[in-house]
């Protein structure tokens, strides 16, 4: 006889497959500094600023500065998922 998969079991297969990386992605992600993020965002600003005003070099100075809402946004995401973390472990205890 073959073992059949019932639909709640493919479900529950299908769910655990999609939240394992994020689980492994927000806990990588919990690591990292939140000042790491606001730094990075600063020297994006600074060597924008300096390609764009100090040499000939614009369009690269302007594609430097594109990655500074990038940036503030990936640590935006750092500060929500361990605000996230804090809270669960407050109303687990």
């Amino acid at each position: 006889m073959e073992a059949t998969i019932s639909d709640q079991d493919k479900k529950l297969s299908n769910r655990y497959k999609s939240e394992v990386p994020n689980e492994v992605v927000e806990e990588q992600t919990k690591k990292i500094p939140n000042l790491l993020f606001l730094g990075l965002a600063g020297l994006a600003v600074a060597a924008s600023a300096g390609l764009t005003f100090g040499t000939e070099k614009k369009t690269l100075g302007n594609f430097v500065g594109l990655w500074v809402p990038t940036i503030m946004l990936l640590g935006v995401y750092n500060k929500i998922v361990k605000l996230e973390d804090e809270i669960l472990r407050r109303t687990l205890h």
